[in-house]
């Protein structure tokens, strides 16, 4: 009796502590996710520091070198990247009081991080040389295989993704608002700004792979394009 009183009085409180053991792992993977975005955005930017440092020692090597507004505009930002990614690895329990749906956004974060990374790593295993900015080494063949092949430009495609993993894990207006404010306008720009350098170094080549090749969106068709647009 004793027992199957236990059983009548504990059974509702334990049904109610289901959920929420539920929801606390949630929100664990949710803070697990969000450190996981915030070191791989860091993993990048400490890409970016070497990239711009390897391209520093071969300058001797460089044919052609363009620098602009666009580039000026566009080489904060991994410096950005890198205090958000900052913030969110300093930030203790991120989730741990948070709605659920929070929780879940951050998760998504963890996997839109891994897409992301993936991508931009991929772009530097298609072409190990790759360094930063807008440059044509002597004798630089145009690359249309692998990542590239893909798209015309998967690093920049993998920071948008890195960018948007950021706003999720974080669960930040402000993050998000500097994704579409600042990080993708200023890349399209600088992107254009690369295009009409290789155009100019690569001519008819160039065209006729942005003909066939998505810019940061994979085509799934092939057709002829005059204009070169995504």
């Amino acid at each position: 009796m004793r027992f199957g009183g236990c059983r009548e009085r504990c059974g509702p409180a334990a049904q109610r502590e289901r959920p929420a053991a539920k929801w606390s792992l949630m929100r664990s993977l949710a803070s697990v996710s969000s450190q996981f975005v915030a070191w791989i955005a860091l993993l990048r930017c400490a890409g970016v520091l070497f990239a711009v440092a390897r391209q520093g020692l071969r300058l001797k090597r460089t044919t052609v070198t363009k620098w602009g507004w666009t580039e000026t505009l566009a080489a904060p930002e991994p410096f950005i990247m890198m205090a958000f990614a900052y913030f969110l690895i300093t930030r203790s329990h991120l989730h741990a009081g948070e709605p659920i749906l929070h929780a879940a956004v951050a998760i998504v974060g963890g996997v839109l991080a891994a897409v992301g990374i993936s991508i931009w790593l991929w772009g530097f295993a298609t072409i190990p040389s790759l360094s930063s900015g807008h440059y044509v080494l002597a004798r630089q063949d145009l690359i249309t295989s692998g990542a590239f092949g893909f798209v015309r430009h998967p690093i920049y495609l993998g920071v948008f993704v890195l960018w948007l993993a950021l706003a999720a894990a974080s669960a930040s207006i402000v993050t998000l608002a500097v994704t579409i404010v600042y990080v993708v306008p200023i890349y399209i720009f600088y992107i254009r700004s690369e295009e009409r350098m290789m155009l100019d170094h690569f001519g008819a080549s160039y065209r006729e792979y942005q003909g066939r090749t998505g810019m940061v969106f994979p085509r799934h068709r092939r057709h002829r394009s005059d204009r070169g647009e995504p």
